[in-house]
């Protein structure tokens, strides 16, 4: 039965399966020396000890194939599992964590009142840097961003980029007004206070934020329709870099 359950899995990967192949070679001598010492020697304490030596060998070939074939689909979990919850380049989450965040910010809304904001981070200046300074010096920007709005971050907040330059982040307990003042400005004044590495420029964020709806609208709407104001404020650009909209705007 093992041998059956087994062979589904040979195709899979070589390394760990080839320790089926002493093992249950061991299990075929040990049938053939309980089959010869049934018929002519019964009483054989050898043969015995033999045949306990070949099924011992079974075990432990059968027991580490397994156990290395458990290790490798383990790692390829943790793998799979770190490439949907964490972005490779920058280490921020990535949308699937932030939708099921928003997803359940929205339920403590509904129960409890429990406000929650939805902040759209755009570095404003990253398309310049790598224009001057070549494309490796962009993604070193984007970088030093991701590591920038994660320090200015309370605890529990979550931070997913969704595109090249932009980085999402939920702030949960805050009205627009307190995640303005309290993360908003912290972000920007993080990219303000010291050029990214090996290059003199900041980094300079334009930021809109506007309240999690209570309304089952998904964060990816939510996310386009920031993206919408966003454009809005690039191609007219003022001294305001965080702009508020109110839930009515963004249901809108």
């Amino acid at each position: 039965v093992v041998l059956v359950v087994l062979l589904r899995a040979w195709p899979q990967s070589r390394p760990w399966v080839w320790w089926l192949v002493p093992g249950f070679g061991a299990l075929v001598a040990a049938g053939a020396a309980l089959s010869w010492r049934a018929v002519r020697a019964p009483s054989n304490v050898t043969l015995t000890l033999l045949v306990a030596g070949l099924l011992t060998l079974w075990s432990t070939c059968v027991f580490l194939g397994t156990v290395w074939r458990s290790r490798i689909r383990g790692e390829t979990r943790v793998r799979i599992d770190a490439r949907n919850t964490v972005d490779p380049l920058t280490g921020l989450s990535t949308p699937i964590v932030l939708a099921e965040r928003a997803r359940a910010a929205r339920n403590l809304i509904k129960r409890y009142g429990h406000p929650s904001v939805l902040l759209l981070v755009h570095i404003e200046n990253l398309g310049r840097i790598a224009a001057e300074f070549g494309p490796e010096a962009g993604e070193n920007a984007v970088l030093t961003a991701a590591n920038r709005i994660r320090e200015a971050l309370r605890e529990g907040d979550v931070a997913a980029r969704v595109t090249h330059s932009r980085v999402a982040v939920l702030a949960e307990g805050l009205s627009p007004a307190e995640a303005a003042a309290n993360v908003a400005s912290r972000i920007l004044v993080a990219g303000l206070k010291e050029p990214v590495p090996g290059l003199p420029d900041f980094l300079q964020f334009r930021i809109v934020l506007a309240p999690v709806p209570p309304d089952e609208v998904p964060a990816k709407a939510l996310l386009h329709r920031l993206g919408q104001r966003l454009e809005q404020e690039l191609h007219a650009p003022s001294e305001r870099r965080i702009v508020s909209l109110t839930e009515h705007e963004i249901a809108s």
